[in-house]
């Protein structure tokens, strides 16, 4: 599994008090996993309305599945000033083709719209090209 180098910018602006922060997108540690599951699980809450009867707790149980225990996968996270408030998937084997696949993108409600996707998006283009 491929390491990323620990990658800093300043986040600027925004309606949620982000201001200026200090953005951090790595791999995420064993420790932190839990955290990422609470993150993820956070970041999806607002479908589980709209869910089919009896779907969202299977759907949950098979995220934090994935999230813990998926093989060929890298766990890459997002800390603004060292909280985890964003975290994607990487599977190296996707379900269709050779091509890696990401998976559970998630960001936290109030951190949304700040760059933190493109953020994932420049650090997994240059992963793809290593």
């Amino acid at each position: 599994m491929g390491r990323l180098t620990n990658k800093t910018a300043l986040v600027t602006g925004g309606s949620s008090g982000i201001g200026s922060s200090k953005l951090e997108i790595r791999d995420a540690r064993e420790a932190e996993l839990p955290a990422m599951v609470n993150v993820t699980k956070a970041s999806y809450a607002e479908f589980q309305e709209s869910s089919p009867s009896g779907f969202w707790d299977v759907y949950m149980t098979n995220v934090e599945e994935a999230i813990m225990r998926a093989s060929d996968t890298e766990r890459i996270a997002a800390f603004l000033d060292g909280e985890l408030v964003a975290s994607v998937l990487l599977c190296h084997k996707s379900f269709k083709g050779d091509d890696p696949e990401i998976r559970l993108l998630a960001v936290l409600p109030d951190f949304r719209k700040h760059g933190l996707v493109m953020g994932f998006a420049k650090d997994l283009k240059a992963k793809k090209h290593r």
